[in-house]
């Protein structure tokens, strides 16, 4: 069952990436946005939707989200790399 749980939130945050790329920003977030609803762990997904943010322009938004991810206790490079672009 975990291991369901958690490939649903890699869908979701694989599926947001991909429009992501393809700068479909509304779309992406809304992914993200639905795997983080589907699961109680989908806060993780705040980097992937921070970096959608960020990308999309909406550097409030992704400094918040960002924050949200850090203060889960995550020691993540790629959080702190984006936090310092913001």
């Amino acid at each position: 069952r975990k291991q369901l749980d958690r490939r649903k939130i890699m869908d979701y945050e694989q599926l947001g990436r991909a429009l992501g790329h393809l700068k479909r920003w509304d779309e992406a977030v809304e992914a993200i946005e639905s795997g983080r609803k589907a699961d109680p762990r989908g806060a993780r997904l705040a980097l992937p939707l921070a970096e959608i943010l960020f990308e999309k322009g909406d550097v409030d938004a992704a400094e918040k989200e960002i924050n949200a991810y850090i203060a889960l206790g995550s020691q993540n490079k790629a959080a702190y790399e984006l936090l310092a672009k913001i």
